[in-house]
Formats: structure tokens, sequence, C-alpha cells
């Protein structure tokens, strides 16, 4: 396949994902020099404990599994990747895990995340964040806040 052929492919591809549905072809354009397509066989492991990057996967097809060691050995899948997903390493340090809602009350359950995530975990005032998030939005929405 010649890279005409191959940077055609990858645009269609991006083009038809959620994510890039609406860009361009210009805009896409730039994403032709610093994706590379690849296959990957089952039980591929692309990152180990400590190493890092910045990458964004593509899931054309298949799945994938992101977990976290813990310390014992243990493994912790954070999420199952159906096919047509993006996913990826935005390299953003992390200095602390915030948690609220029902389980942030339990100490069991805030030890789990915080051996799972490898950070620090607290929980937010606002009990029902996420709930108390969309009321600020509605209220800026409806031009009664800012």
């Amino acid at each position: 396949m010649t890279d005409a052929e191959s940077g055609g492919r990858k645009l269609r591809y991006l083009k038809g994902t959620e994510l890039f549905r609406d860009f361009t072809r210009a805009q896409l354009e730039p994403f032709h020099q610093t994706i590379r397509m690849e296959t990957c066989r089952a039980g591929h492991v692309f990152y180990r404990p400590g190493e890092t990057g910045e990458v964004m996967f593509l899931l054309k097809e298949g799945g994938a599994q992101l977990y976290r060691l813990a310390a014992d050995g243990r493994k912790f899948v954070f999420a199952d990747v159906p096919p047509s997903s993006i996913f990826g390493e935005m390299g953003v340090p992390i200095r602390e895990v915030r948690l609220g809602g029902g389980g942030a009350r339990s100490s069991l359950w805030r030890e789990i995340q915080a051996e799972v995530y490898g950070q620090t975990v607290s929980t937010v005032k606002a009990e029902e964040g996420a709930a108390y998030g969309a009321a600020i939005l509605a209220g800026v929405g409806a031009g009664v806040s800012r």
C-alpha cells in the first residue's frame, strides 16, 4: 500500500469516528503525518507500570482492556474498550483524585480507589458534584449566573 493510499484510509477512518466527524479534510490532514496504523495481536501491552506517553489510540476493531496493577500484582480493570473507541494517554500530571457521591462516604472505597489510581484521593464538599455542576451550567445558560 502506498503512503497516499494509507493516508486516505486513515483520514476516512478518522472522519467516521464521532470525535472527528465534523472536521473538514483540511482540518484532518495534519493527522496524516502523526498517525501510524498497525495491527496488534491479542495480549499486546501498550504501557507497563512507570512508562508514560502522549498517545491517542483509535480502536478500529477488536477490543482492549485498560487496567492498572496494584502493588501486590492484582489487576484492576477500569475500562473495557469496544471497537470504534478512542482512548489514550495525555501526560497530564495528576496530583489528586476527587471523589463525590455515595461511594465517597466509604473509607474502604476511597482506599481502593487510591490504590487503583496510584494517587491521593479526597472527597468534594458538594456531595452530589455532578448535579451541582449541572445546576451551575443551567444557571449560566439561562443567564441568571456567570
